[in-house]
């Protein structure tokens, strides 16, 4: 079936590498000019057979990140695949100062005082964003450590088909969420593109 938005489906080896902490210089240069939708795919997943039933949406609880919430949303719908919204809490990291960000609360390690509101919440505003929950199966999952290996590592354990999370446009360093998501995920990643 059609997709309503175009995407760009590519490996992250295409072209030559300049260094082990860059993707192939084609990867780099498509990049370069911020394409709205795209999916990587790691050079290991090869010809693999490729069935989405489960979908990880990354989200931080700001309004940029529901860039992603549609196209997640959308892929669901038209595979009859599950949408899990994880969210990364990370203790002493720096809330988000985005107007309309939902943070997390400070209770990290005691979940019975805010967490059930605020998880209410913010599985409102993903739902909202972007599609009913009648015609979607959203879940809704919170981890703690860092953005881009937890995001990874729930991934690999609940054995998901594709990462879908928004993409600011740019990448700069290698311990980036982006970048450590896209290498050590385990399967596709689908970036939208999400202006600062």
């Amino acid at each position: 079936r059609d997709l309503p938005k175009a995407v760009i489906v590519m490996s992250t080896g295409t072209g030559y590498s300049t260094d082990p902490n860059h993707f192939g210089s084609i990867t780099e240069s498509i990049f370069a000019s911020k394409p709205e939708r795209t999916v990587l795919l790691s050079p290991d997943f090869g010809g693999k057979s490729w069935n989405v039933r489960r979908i990880l949406l990354a989200h931080d609880g700001t309004p940029t990140c529901h860039a992603a919430t549609g196209p997640a949303a959308e892929l669901a719908q038209r595979a009859g695949a599950e949408v899990i919204a994880l969210h990364v809490a990370a203790r002493g990291e720096q809330r988000p100062g985005e107007p309309g960000s939902i943070p997390a609360p400070l209770y990290v390690d005691q979940p019975q005082h805010e967490w059930p509101a605020w998880a209410e919440e913010f599985m409102n505003r993903v739902v909202a964003a972007g599609a009913p929950s009648s015609s979607v199966h959203f879940k809704f999952a919170v981890t703690g450590g860092q953005p881009g290996s937890e995001v990874a590592q729930v991934a690999r354990d609940r054995h998901v088909d594709l990462v879908v999370m928004a993409w600011h446009g740019h990448w700069d360093h290698e311990s980036c969420a982006t970048r450590v998501v896209i290498r050590t995920s385990g399967c596709p990643v689908m970036l939208v593109y999400s202006a600062d």
